[in-house]
């Protein structure tokens, strides 16, 4: 019953974001390098109490961009326009992958969030990351 009660509490941590670095830059492989005029993405992986065994690899447009563990951020330089944002699992954790199609503008600077078990992609609100 206790280990029901545990993997229940667990799953209802909210993400959080306060404990974040860079992350590694050997696992940053596509859009560094910033642009005039170019539409700015950032992204975090969440920490969280379980998935800290597993990397989420993180696709713009179908490309394999960059490899986030919990608690890293990073920064991407894309043209302005239609996006699609792919998170897939590896390592310990078996999880799917989710995706979504983002609209980005030139000068705005949106939040993506990876949940920990890279479950989810959601919006951070502004000012919140």
């Amino acid at each position: 019953m206790a280990s029901a009660v545990l993997g229940l509490a667990a799953c209802a941590q909210p993400a959080q974001h306060t404990y974040v670095h860079d992350a590694v830059s050997s696992r940053l492989f596509l859009y560094q390098p910033s642009s005039d005029g170019s539409a700015v993405l950032d992204v975090v992986r969440a920490n969280g109490l379980f998935g800290g065994g597993c990397a989420t690899e993180l696709k713009i447009d179908g490309r394999v961009v960059a490899q986030f563990q919990q608690g890293e951020r990073a920064s991407f330089h894309l043209v302005p326009g239609s996006h699609r944002l792919e998170a897939r699992h590896f390592g310990a954790c078996k999880a799917g992958s989710v995706s979504l199609t983002a609209e980005l503008d030139a000068g705005r600077h949106p939040t993506l969030a990876i949940g920990s078990h890279g479950e989810s992609l959601g919006w951070v609100p502004a000012g919140q990351s």
